[in-house]
């Protein structure tokens, strides 16, 4: 991995420098272990850089004791330390990733590199680095990502002599950055960056001749844990079969198929029927129908600072309204819901915190309707969705009020905007934001995308069971009175990290007076609200469900 390679050019450039100072062995080592100290917060404490930091650490101070080191032993203590500083870091793609490469790495990088015993040394290492590494993280990319890159591989093996290079020209170069602005460090950093050059611009060439390929990369539907757990079964039986097909007999025939013709008959159907019912479930998964859930169920889905709602229905419908940003991964979390076309896509307004995350999933999911709230937008990006759209042969309506449309059982009501004189559209979008009410026996949940209460108030609301806390419950003076309008059950606040102090502490507090039970995505994850028999229950991702209302 990038960062324990870091960490090593860290520990190479600090040694000569510490001999030099005429240090013994011991205060060396004391000494890298201060370094390593200093450099994994000044790096961002990200948890590949805490797992690398620890491991090597972990390796120093087994020389310090002289005892051997053990590379397990320092990936467990490292997992251990970075979830004592971090319970939930866990749950973080970066954190599983880096992990299971690491994992995968001291498996199998050692095996293949012998394996490749033609090639030079370096190549092979590198080869079998790469390898390993590119299938153990393969299904948690498959889970999180919803794709996977059939050209990954290849593309790692081609930039390998690029790699080392860049990394520690890199390196080098932010160390002098930190150094006084003297003509010397002037001088070696130009040096330096006339020399990365090159190496970047071939870095990107590679990258983009692959990417470029037709069909480079692959859809997948990793849904949970039992996906996880056939995925790496499977890795493990190609493995092995890999190893034993390597492995010629006396006869010429393979140490394998001698293996399967001697196991009796019986064994033999077990094995084929394991083997079908493997490619039968990753089938299934990966390309069968919608997974309708059991209930009416609305999702407030995590995407970080963003916005992104899915409603769900037994019969099969589905409508989204917005995406989130597009690093907040909006199409992973509808694959991992089960949904494989929506019959409703609501663009609310233009906002990148809305609408980033949807070109993707216009360009993933068929969809049968697009509502465009852009209210005559012209931001690229979210013209960018709308044309792929159209690409796709998608309709898509201006969502003005009045407007009821059916997706479904569901009904989606457009309260507002009306529609406007014509002219540039206004600066801000937000008291224009799409607000509808999205029902269905008897269930109202009011969706206002950023349109706060000022937006609202002259607008005829329903009473409603649930609520999307407006424009990630920023300060809104007119919130008390909205909710002793709608007395919604349930209140639902999509927010991440950010700078502008959202939720507000008085949008909190007007929550609380009006007794409404409130989650957060920031603290709870994706919010997810099921309606059986009039009945409302909320299951959070972090966090025990909770039955509300009467």
């Amino acid at each position: 991995a990038a960062s324990g390679q870091n960490v090593m050019l860290l520990v190479a450039l600090a040694l000569p420098a510490l001999a030099a100072l005429g240090l013994s062995r011991g205060p060396r080592l004391l000494c890298l272990l201060a370094l390593i100290g200093l450099y994994v917060p000044l790096a961002g404490a990200e948890a590949p850089i805490q797992r690398a930091g620890v491991m090597a650490a972990a390796g120093l101070v087994a020389t310090l004791a002289a005892r051997p080191a053990s590379r397990w032993y320092a990936l467990a203590l490292a997992a251990a330390v970075t979830l004592a500083v971090n319970p939930e870091a866990w749950r973080q793609p970066g954190w599983q990733l880096s992990f299971a490469a690491v994992a995968g790495i001291l498996v199998a990088a050692g095996p293949i590199a012998r394996r490749l015993g033609g090639l030079p040394r370096p190549l092979a290492e590198g080869v079998g680095l790469t390898v390993a590494a590119t299938a153990a993280t393969a299904p948690l990319v498959g889970l999180h990502f919803g794709e996977l890159s059939l050209v990954a591989l290849p593309a790692n093996v081609a930039a390998l002599a690029l790699v080392a290079p860049i990394m520690w020209l890199g390196t080098l170069r932010g160390v002098l950055g930190q150094l006084p602005a003297v003509p010397l460090a002037a001088g070696a950093d130009r040096i330096l960056e006339l020399a990365l050059g090159p190496l970047l611009a071939g870095m990107e060439r590679i990258a983009a001749a692959f990417a470029d390929l037709p069909h480079s990369t692959a859809r997948v539907a990793i849904g949970g844990p039992l996906d996880l757990v056939v995925a790496y079964a499977s890795i493990a039986l190609v493995a092995l079969a890999a190893r034993r097909l390597g492995d010629r007999s006396a006869d010429g025939r393979t140490v394998a198929a001698a293996y399967v013709r001697r196991l009796p008959r019986g064994r033999r159907a077990a094995l084929v029927a394991c083997a079908v019912a493997v490619a039968a479930l990753v089938s299934a998964h990966a390309l069968g129908p919608d997974r309708p859930p059991a209930s009416l169920t609305v999702d407030f889905l995590d995407v970080g600072q963003g916005d992104a709602t899915l409603v769900r229905h037994p019969d099969g419908s589905a409508v989204l309204f917005d995406g989130g940003p597009p690093e907040g991964g909006v199409a992973r979390l509808l694959r991992r819901a089960g949904v494989r076309r929506l019959s409703a896509l609501v663009l609310t307004h233009a906002s990148r915190d809305h609408h980033g995350g949807l070109l993707e999933v216009v360009r993933r999911f068929p969809v049968d309707l697009v509502l465009d709230g852009g209210d005559g937008t012209r931001d690229r990006d979210f013209q960018a969705v709308l044309a792929a759209a159209h690409a796709r042969g998608v309709p898509v309506r201006p969502a003005l009020a009045p407007l009821a449309v059916r997706a479904g059982a569901l009904r989606i009501d457009v309260l507002s905007p009306p529609p406007r004189p014509p002219g540039p559209p206004p600066q801000d979008p937000n008291p224009r934001a799409v607000v509808a009410v999205v029902a269905s026996a008897g269930f109202g949940l009011l969706l206002s995308g950023d349109a706060e209460s000022d937006a609202l108030a002259p607008l005829a609301l329903p009473p409603v069971d649930a609520l999307k806390v407006p424009h990630h419950g920023s300060a809104d003076p007119g919130l008390g009175e909205l909710l002793d309008r709608l007395r919604p059950a349930v209140a639902a606040i999509p927010v991440g990290e950010n700078s502008y102090g959202h939720p507000a502490p008085s949008t909190l507090t007007a929550l609380r007076r009006a007794a409404v039970p409130t989650w957060r995505t920031d603290l709870h994850g994706t919010i997810t609200l099921s309606v059986d028999r009039g009945r409302l229950t909320v299951d959070p991702e972090h966090g025990d469900p909770v039955a509300v209302g009467p």
